[in-house]
């Protein structure tokens, strides 16, 4: 997520664009059998809020989209409500809803 973050910043300040990160519920609210993701997660919200003020000034735009328990592996013996992986592919849709307007707030 840094390096790819990193890449794109150039082209970023550039565009006066937006970067949209992927985030996860257990970032705020962990669950005790997971630490390690859980403190990943938190770190990835961390950086997302660090990139919104370093790169307010530069006029790019970094949201973050919080996806919620998805039916993996990994939370398959949560008994907890959880959505399809398929949901996932919302957050694709999501992504480019901001990245539209972003653009039209650009040429307006």
């Amino acid at each position: 997520m840094y390096k790819v973050s990193r890449a794109f910043l150039p082209m970023l300040k550039c565009s006066k664009g937006a970067l949209v990160n992927n985030l996860s519920l257990m970032a705020l609210a962990p669950l005790p059998l997971t630490p390690s993701y859980a403190i990943s997660k938190a770190a990835a919200l961390s950086m997302t809020q660090s990139l919104r003020a370093l790169l307010a000034n530069e006029e790019v735009k970094v949201h973050g989209v919080f996806l919620g328990p998805v039916d993996t592996d990994m939370t398959r013996g949560f008994e907890i409500p959880k959505a399809s992986p398929q949901l996932q592919d919302i957050s694709g849709v999501i992504t480019q809803m901001i990245l539209r307007q972003s653009e039209t707030k650009k040429h307006a």
